[in-house]
Order: C-alpha cells, then structure tokens, then sequence
C-alpha cells in the first residue's frame, strides 16, 4: 500500500473496511479458481496424452475409457449421446460429415465377400483423439450438470 492508501486506511474505517471486504473477495475467488483446476487436473491429462496420442478408437473402446473416468457409460448409450449431440446420423453408427470436418471420427471401409461369394462393403466408424478428449469433457461436463 501506499503512504497515501495507509493515511486515508487510519482516516476513515469506511475506507478500511472496503479494501479488506475486496480482498476478502479476492482471496475467495483464488481459493475457488484453484479449487476447479485441482478437479479438472485429472481430464486435463488425460486430454493431454489423448492429443499426443494417434491411435483411433472404436466407439465401444471409448465408452470402456470413459468408465475408467469415472463416466458410467456403455456402447449403446455412448452412442445414442453421440446422436442427440448430431454427430452421427439418427438410427446409425456412422458420424455425421461435419463431425469428420471437425475431426472427430473416422472411417474405415473395406470389401469382404459374403458366402455366397457377393461383394459386401463394410465400414467401421473410429473416434480420433481429439473426438475422444471431446466426448469425455461433453460427457463429463454433463455428469457435473446432473450432480448439480
């Protein structure tokens, strides 16, 4: 403080008072700030090594990973979230084309032959890791609303 802040400090209690009120304020707002970053330590890892990581995952591998995060979630349900979200098309298992844009997923197709010996194609719908550390943090995000 400033001999001139400490004057008018010992002048007036009014003064006085509304500094420690605001750094009271202030102290509580850190205290707070900290709090959150010590909760969102653990996603931000796990976003961290998701990012570093190149390996794609099956939509079904993504819902094991989120138990391990302590998001209760299986295939099915994953999947219908990834629907009411509108990143895969209703009553299917392949993303919407935006959601590839945006790097979410990706596709794999390939041909094998039926008994019969007819052609059939096949696709298979993989979550990037940055559509991992999205899903986790959306479905997180929404566990946190829920508790609330």
């Amino acid at each position: 403080m400033t001999d001139q802040v400490l004057e008018q400090a010992v002048t007036n209690p009014d003064f006085a008072i509304g500094l420690l009120t605001k750094l009271k304020e202030e102290k509580e707002k850190l205290a707070a700030a900290q709090q959150q970053i010590a909760q969102q330590q653990p996603l931000v890892v796990f976003a961290e090594a998701c990012m570093q990581s190149d390996k794609s995952l099956k939509v079904s591998e993504v819902a094991k990973l989120a138990t391990k995060h302590n998001v209760k979630i299986g295939q099915r349900q994953l999947f219908t979230k990834l629907r009411e979200w509108n990143l895969m098309f209703k009553r299917s298992t392949e993303p919407t084309q935006a959601a590839v844009e945006k790097g979410y997923f990706e596709i794999a197709q390939g041909v094998k032959q039926k008994p019969s010996g007819e052609p059939f194609t096949w696709t298979t719908t993989y979550v990037t890791p940055k559509g991992q550390a999205y899903i986790l943090d959306r479905l997180k995000k929404e566990q946190e609303q829920k508790a609330v």
